[in-house]
C-alpha cells in the first residue's frame, strides 16, 4: 500500500513500557472502560471510587476484572463495594461487576424495607450475591468487600460502619502515616492457604465482619490486592499516604492510583471513604436504586485509551461537579475491530414522565459499536454503519421506552475499500458536530451509503435526533478528529489539536483531565489521531 494505506496494524512495547503515547491495547468489549470514577459527597462525608486495568491487561487487550460501586441510600447512608474477578476463572470480570451492582441494590432493598443496616444485613447481602454468581454458570469467581457507613453522627462520636469482606480485598485505615489492615489475611481458626477464597461458595465461613467508627479527619480505604499489596512498600506508604490523609481531586486520585512499579502490573481498585476538615466541592452521590446488575458501569467518568499501529485514540466521559445525582447522559466509547477503531460520544435523554433512564442510553453507544464489531467484514463500511445505526435504534427503542431522545458522533478510522488510503467515516445525530483540528467537518462530504440510504433513517424512531449525517475524509498526519459533547468553547480541540500538532499527543489520564476540566456538568470526547511520523 502507499503512504496512507498501511493497515492500523497493532505496534506495543513491553508491558511496563512509559510514554506519553499510550501503549495500551484495547480490548473487545466497549461496555467496560478502561477506567472509571466516581464519588461525591453525602452530609460531611466524602468518597472517591476508581478502577483502573492493570499494566498487563493493557499490554495484552485484557478486559478489566476489578470492580467498584459506590451509592447512597435514603440520604443517610452510604455503601460502597471493591471486587476482584479471580483471573484464572472464565469471565471473571463478569463475576466482579455483578457481585459490587447486586451487593448495592440488596443493601438499598434493605434500606428501602427500613431495615437498619447491620452486619446481618450484610451477611445476608452477601448470601444472595453469591447465589447470584452462582446462577453466572460459568466458572467465574470473585472477592467482594463491601461497607454501609451511616453519615449521621447523632452523639458526636463518630461515623459508624459496617464492614465484611470475602478473599483478598482488604479493608483498612489510613492512620499516622500508615495503611492499617482491618482483617488478617485469614478467618479466625482458618488454616493459611494460597488459595483465594471468592465467591461463588459452598458456605461463606471465609466471610469476616467487623463493626467500627470514622472520626473526623479519618480515612477508611477499600482496596483490591492490586493496590494493597504495593502499598505494604515503606516508600509507597509514604508517597501514598500524605496524598490520601485528606480527599484529593479526582483526576489526582486517579494518577495516583497508577504508580508505576515493576512487577505491579494487575488491575488497581480503591474505594476512599473520609470525614474530612475541609469540605471540597463534590457532586451529590448517585441513589443505590439506579443500580442495574445489568450494567457494567454508567454512573460515574470513564475513560479508555490505545494506539494502535500510528493512530492514538482516546474517549472520555466526566461526570461533572455540579451533575445531579442520578445516571450519566453523556458517555464515550471506544472498539476496535479488524482493520478499524470506532469511537462514539452519545448525549441521552428521558420521557418528560420518567423519573429514571437517562443513563439507560449509554448502551447505545455500546451497542452501536458491539454491533459494528460484530457485522461480516465483508460487508462495504458505509452500508456497515448505516444498517448497525438502523438496528441498534430500532433495537433500543424497543428496550428503552422512556428514552426520548440520542444525539449521537461516531467516529471510524480504517482503509478506504476501494484504495486502501486511511480514511474516517464521521456519523452525526443530531446538532453536535465532529471536528478535524478544531475545524467542523459537519456536513462535508456527503455520501451513498449503499444499499442503506441513511437519509431515509432521519425521524424514523423517537429515540435518534434529527439530522443525520455521514461523512468521510482521509486522515492526515498531526490532524486530530474530535467528537464531543457537553463542552464548552473550543479549548478542547485547541489543546488536542495542537498536541497532535506538535507530535506530543495528551497521555490518556491527561485527555481525561481535559475533557473534565472547566465543565461542571457532564461532558465527554472521542479524539482521533495520527502519528507525525505516519508514513516517513
Amino acid at each position: 500500500m502507499g503512504r496512507h494505506g498501511r493497515a492500523l496494524a497493532p505496534r506495543h512495547g513491553g508491558p511496563g513500557r512509559a510514554s506519553r503515547r499510550s501503549p495500551w491495547r484495547l480490548h473487545d468489549d466497549p461496555a467496560i472502560p478502561d477506567s472509571v470514577l466516581d464519588g461525591g459527597r453525602l452530609g460531611p462525608v466524602e468518597v472517591l471510587a476508581a478502577s483502573v486495568r492493570g499494566s498487563s491487561h493493557r499490554h495484552y487487550g485484557s478486559r478489566r476484572e476489578d470492580a467498584v460501586a459506590v451509592a447512597e441510600l435514603d440520604d443517610r447512608y452510604i455503601v460502597a463495594a471493591v471486587a476482584d474477578g479471580v483471573g484464572s476463572t472464565r469471565d471473571s470480570h463478569e463475576a466482579s461487576h455483578r457481585a459490587v451492582q447486586h451487593l448495592i441494590r440488596v443493601i438499598t432493598t434493605q434500606v428501602t424495607s427500613r431495615d437498619t443496616p447491620s452486619l446481618g444485613g450484610l451477611r445476608t447481602a452477601f448470601d444472595q450475591v453469591n447465589a447470584a454468581i452462582e446462577k453466572l454458570d460459568t466458572g467465574a469467581a470473585t472477592t467482594l468487600t463491601a461497607v454501609v457507613l451511616d453519615t449521621v453522627n447523632p452523639d458526636g462520636q463518630g461515623h459508624t460502619y459496617h464492614l465484611a469482606q470475602l478473599g483478598d480485598s482488604p479493608a483498612a485505615v489510613l492512620a499516622n502515616g500508615r495503611f492499617r489492615r482491618l482483617f488478617t489475611d485469614e478467618p479466625d481458626g482458618a488454616v493459611h492457604s494460597t488459595t483465594t477464597h471468592a465467591l461463588p461458595g459452598s458456605d461463606l465461613s471465609a466471610l469476616q465482619l467487623a463493626t467500627g467508627t470514622l472520626r473526623v479527619g479519618e480515612s477508611l480505604f477499600l482496596a483490591s490486592d492490586g493496590i494493597a499489596n504495593l502499598w505494604e512498600a515503606d516508600d509507597v506508604q509514604e508517597y501514598l499516604a500524605p496524598r490520601w490523609a485528606e480527599p484529593p481531586s479526582g483526576v489526582n486520585f486517579l494518577t495516583q492510583l497508577q504508580l508505576r512499579r515493576k512487577s505491579f502490573d494487575d488491575d488497581r481498585s480503591v474505594v476512599a471513604i473520609w470525614v474530612p476538615h475541609r469540605r471540597t466541592q463534590r457532586p451529590p452521590l448517585i441513589p443505590g436504586t439506579e443500580f442495574n446488575v445489568d450494567h457494567y458501569f454508567r454512573n460515574g467518568s470513564c475513560l479508555s485509551a490505545g494506539r494502535i499501529g500510528d493512530l492514538e485514540v482516546r474517549a472520555a466521559s466526566s461526570r461533572g461537579t455540579r451533575s445531579p445525582a442520578g445516571a450519566r447522559r453523556d458517555v464515550a466509547r471506544l472498539a476496535a475491530f479488524g482493520d478499524y477503531v470506532a469511537g462514539a460520544v452519545t448525549r441521552t435523554t428521558s420521557t418528560p414522565e420518567a423519573t429514571a433512564g437517562a443513563g439507560d442510553g449509554h448502551h447505545f453507544a455500546v451497542e452501536f459499536l458491539r454491533e459494528l464489531a460484530t457485522r461480516p467484514p465483508e460487508e462495504p463500511i458505509e452500508y456497515r454503519i448505516a444498517s448497525t445505526l438502523r438496528e441498534t435504534t430500532q433495537r433500543m427503542a424497543k428496550i428503552f421506552r422512556n428514552l426520548h431522545t440520542v444525539e449521537m458522533s461516531a467516529l471510524i478510522v480504517g482503509p478506504r475499500p476501494d484504495s486502501g488510503e486511511l480514511t474516517y467515516w464521521a456519523l452525526t445525530c443530531g446538532e453536535q458536530p465532529v471536528h478535524a483540528a478544531g475545524h467542523a467537518i459537519h456536513g462535508l462530504d456527503q455520501m451513498d451509503t449503499g444499499a442503506v440510504d441513511i437519509d431515509q433513517l432521519e425521524g424514523r424512531w423517537g429515540t435518534l435526533a434529527d439530522p443525520v449525517h455521514l461523512q468521510r475524509g482521509p486522515v492526515r498526519p498531526g490532524e486530530a478528529l474530535l467528537a464531543t459533547t457537553g463542552i464548552t468553547g473550543d479549548g478542547l480541540g485547541e489543546r488536542i489539536g495542537g498536541a497532535a500538532v506538535s507530535g506530543a499527543p495528551l497521555g490518556p489520564v491527561e485527555f481525561y483531565h481535559q475533557v473534565a476540566a472547566g465543565n461542571d456538568t457532564e461532558s465527554a470526547a472521542v479524539a482521533m489521531w495520527l502519528d507525525q511520523e505516519w508514513g516517513r
